[in-house]
């Protein structure tokens, strides 16, 4: 019971690994045998993969936020140019001319500084574990200097989001207003809108765990892992055995073998040698658990379907609807994803979609492919790793199925599943009687 939102307990744990692990790894140097440095690398990582999961709880944050801070008997499931425009996140005007007010700008100050840091904090994280040893050590002074000048602009946003929070009240008390009665924030179709203004019981299960919010936050973990799990892949295939010297060769064979291990002698690598000339020693690199991630991005993109449908069927009453007309939950559940929402102006023409699909049944599609594509890239990485040009291309698909699931998400959660799948909503328009 979280409130008002998950983003504001999860945004302290990516900063804090960040900022500890870049503090290690810039002392290493007093400790460079130290397991310190392993330990501030895995901070680093999992700092900045992360900040994927908290951003997207911060998306539905920002709507969370603007929508409970209209005023009352506003329509809150409305397009975001309109909830942009009623909300009272405007307060704090200096004058006539000033049309944002300082809280909206300390609050677009920590989108607009905390976004483009954690992509550029996930690009370096994810070029450093998709290189080679050697490629890692040309680009470790880069990555370090980007990684902090990251870290620096995320800690200006946070600051910013705190000054919004503790200057402003921006999103402080909002559970208050929960207790209003319905007709304080109609909505006229289930949606992201709903689940934030609706009425819960203290304690309830949709109290504690929201099922659209934990849905999100869920699925910014299985991107995430996917992003991973790709780096890795991409480190697998550019991996080669490394010939040993002569030198590490006698090494090798003459040094002391481990406990229950028979010991290598000169006469095995004269024996083989001897049938083959051109034999050679070389250090066989292990490869990375790319297989794990991509099954890990799997089980996640499973859980954040389910708790996506869960939220679906409770807006949308599928579960009543089923009973009442003697049908299975889930032909009441397709028939409502495939089934364009009601658009926020009736007059309005139909908003042209390619291949007529509408915003929820595009999402569902491109769920279901960001479970499939996770389980042959898991079969790639297990069974041909150094297959480059088949890892580029099932790459290149997944990036763009999740970069399209990403504006999906945005559009459903800041404006409405009625609408284009292409842009925002425009702003209703309103007949004077």
């Amino acid at each position: 019971m979280i409130q008002p939102n998950l983003h504001i307990a999860l945004i302290h744990i990516p900063i804090g690994l960040l900022v500890v692990g870049l503090l290690i790894e810039l002392f290493s140097f007093l400790y460079r045998g130290s397991n310190a440095r392993t330990a501030a690398r895995w901070m680093i990582g999992i700092g900045a993969l992360s900040m994927i999961p908290v951003a997207a709880s911060g998306v539905y944050a920002l709507s969370d936020t603007a929508r409970r801070s209209m005023p009352p008997g506003a329509k809150v499931d409305t397009s975001w140019v309109d909830v942009l425009s009623r909300t009272d996140l405007h307060n704090g005007k200096t004058g006539a001319s000033d049309a944002e007010g300082d809280q909206w700008r300390m609050v677009s100050g920590h989108i607009w500084r905390a976004g483009p840091a954690t992509a550029l904090a996930v690009l370096v994280v994810l070029i450093w574990m998709g290189s080679s040893d050697r490629l890692r050590r040309n680009l470790y002074i880069p990555s370090g200097i980007l990684l902090i000048g990251a870290t620096a602009v995320m800690l200006w946003g946070a600051w910013m989001g705190g000054e919004a929070v503790y200057r402003h009240g921006t999103a402080v008390q909002m559970d208050q207003r929960r207790n209003l009665p319905a007709a304080m924030f109609p909505t006229t179709q289930p949606g992201a809108a709903r689940e934030m203004t609706e009425a819960r019981t203290a304690g309830s299960i949709i109290d504690v765990v929201p099922p659209l919010q934990t849905h999100i936050v869920v699925a910014g973990l299985a991107i995430a892992a996917a992003l991973a799990a790709m780096a890795l892949a991409f480190r697998n295939a550019a991996s080669v055995d490394v010939p040993l010297s002569a030198e590490d060769e006698e090494k090798l064979l003459t040094g002391v073998a481990e406990p229950g291990v028979r010991p290598a002698v000169p006469h095995d690598l004269a024996m083989l040698r001897s049938f083959k000339p051109a034999a050679a020693m070389s250090v066989v690199r292990e490869n990375a658990p790319a297989a794990r991630f991509w099954l890990l991005t799997c089980l996640l993109a499973v859980v954040s379907s389910a708790l996506g449908l869960w939220f679906l069927a409770g807006q949308t009453d599928a579960g009543s609807r089923a009973s009442h007309d003697n049908r299975s939950i889930a032909v009441v559940l397709w028939e409502t994803i495939k089934t364009p929402a009601a658009p926020l102006d009736p007059t309005a023409p139909a908003a042209e979609n390619p291949l007529n699909l509408n915003r929820r049944l595009a999402h569902v599609v491109g769920g279901l492919a960001i479970i499939v594509l996770p389980l042959l890239m898991a079969a790639l990485a297990r069974w041909a790793p150094r297959r480059k040009w088949i890892l580029s291309m099932l790459s290149v698909v997944l990036v763009a199925v999740l970069g399209v699931q990403i504006w999906l998400g945005i559009l459903m959660t800041l404006d409405t599943p009625a609408g284009s799948i292409l842009k925002f909503n425009p702003a209703e328009v309103t007949t004077a009687k």
